[in-house]
């Protein structure tokens, strides 16, 4: 197809197939690199950077169809270049017609195959139907949105008192006024952190180990500031991993790891082991019975599916959480120093994936069918610089040509046309009474 040009250009620049053949398929490897690079930008990267109105998603489907739009009318323009040139070939009539034919719908190529013409152009338009009207969906679902969890570290302004000995050693116990003492002091003492947290975020904040004990049962208060050693203590949150118990006890799956005397491990909903602190009790859970008696038991430790309290790991966790770096609270009234603790943050955030195996193969595919489409376009043109610019390459022409013939002039042309099985001669055309539009069949017949 020409393009018309608003100025002047030379011939042969002029009736090259412009809009047929360049346009669509400079386009079409356009789209096919913008998907590629949208697609490579969002992956691993957060759905908020993105615009509600021009996610990837959205993009990537867009320029699909696009493509589609353009490689298609590419395709039905290179099936006219591939009707004269295989026309000027000299093969038979019959050929040519089922080869036009065939361009026009699957119906037809489908026909020409069962009538035993297997032409080329007729397997390429099934191929061509089967492959590009799905780009644009393969293209929307080689990606997809996820939560992922993401993991940080960080340091918190935590209120702390260090550098104080006791004159003796303490023993704790819970009515110790110490005690009462540390639980108002958690309780009035902020923890800044660097960030605002989530609604869907967790932080594990690493505390000191108190570092000296006298005793399994008197703890000496560490006089040691030291916050980046070995003794720090992760606090990770841990879920429920008994399958018979599914959604009780889930504030019981904690666990302290790390401390060097043991202390407070392996804490699952279902077996607590602790070392008594001196607290006058023998375990934390007595501890927590004995603060808040309002707790009921409906069964023994042995089934603890069947165990209906309320969890004590809140107040096991305001007790003991940071003990070690919250040292000698009797102290912090008179000292106000503060130290950057680090801390382990946990997030969800929603992004942009692909690493599925149908997002994959989606990808895969619509590659395939891109660059299938691309090359089909290029195919039917295939040639083209060996037509003569004389004529129009359209056979509408050919058909407008026969439409004003008698009819029956135009019943034995179309016969010839269907039946032929050799070249059909211009004195055997010229025997029929046809006068074409502009003497465009005149043309035709002197080409043949």
């Amino acid at each position: 197809m020409p393009f018309s040009w608003a100025f002047r250009v030379p011939d042969r620049v002029r009736m090259l197939p412009w809009l047929s053949l360049f346009v669509p398929v400079l386009l079409g490897i356009a789209g096919l690199i913008g998907n590629v690079t949208i697609r490579s930008l969002a992956i691993g990267h957060p759905v908020s950077n993105w615009s509600s109105w021009a996610d990837p998603q959205m993009l990537v489907s867009g320029i699909g169809t696009v493509c589609v739009a353009v490689l298609t009318f590419g395709f039905t323009e290179g099936a006219k270049t591939s009707f004269w040139v295989r026309a000027r070939k000299g093969m038979p009539l019959s050929d040519v017609h089922y080869a036009w034919e065939s361009t026009t719908s699957v119906a037809e190529a489908g026909k020409a195959i069962w009538r035993g013409k297997s032409l080329s152009v007729a397997w390429l338009t099934i191929l061509f139907v089967a492959a590009i009207p799905v780009n644009a969906w393969l293209w929307a679902h080689s990606l997809y949105q996820g939560d992922v969890a993401l993991s940080y570290n960080g340091t918190a302004n935590i209120h702390i008192t260090p550098k104080i000995l006791p004159p003796f050693p303490l023993t704790l116990t819970i009515n110790r006024p110490i005690m009462t003492a540390y639980r108002e002091h958690l309780a009035s003492t902020a923890v800044q952190f660097p960030s605002t947290v989530c609604d869907k975020c967790s932080v594990d904040t690493l505390t000191n180990e108190a570092n000296k004990f006298r005793s399994m049962d008197d703890l000496m208060f560490s006089h040691y500031q030291d916050f980046l050693g070995s003794s720090f203590l992760p606090l990770p949150r841990q879920p429920n991993l008994y399958e018979g118990c599914m959604g009780l006890f889930t504030k019981l799956g904690q666990s302290l790891y790390g401390t060097r005397f043991g202390a407070m491990r392996d804490m699952y909903w279902w077996h607590y082991e602790d070392d008594a602190f001196g607290m006058g009790y023998q375990s934390h859970i007595a501890a927590a019975y004995a603060r808040k008696p309002d707790i009921q038991s409906s069964s023994t430790w042995e089934h603890p599916c069947d165990v209906d309290f309320l969890s004590p790991m809140d107040d096991i966790l305001d007790m003991y959480r940071q003990l070690a770096i919250r040292v000698s609270v009797i102290a912090a009234v008179h000292q106000n120093d503060t130290q950057y603790v680090p801390f382990v943050g946990e997030r969800t955030e929603r992004q942009w994936l692909a690493n599925k195996k149908r997002a994959q193969l989606c990808f895969h595919s619509a590659m395939i069918t891109h660059i299938v489409g691309i090359l089909l376009v290029v195919y039917l043109h295939w040639d083209f610089w060996k037509l003569d610019r004389e004529y129009s390459m359209s056979p509408l022409e050919l058909m407008n040509a026969v439409a004003h013939c008698s009819d029956e002039s135009t019943r034995s042309l179309l016969h010839i046309l269907r039946e032929a099985e050799d070249n059909a001669s211009a004195s055997r055309l010229k025997e029929f009474d046809i006068v074409g539009k502009g003497g465009v069949f005149n043309k035709l017949l002197n080409t043949l």
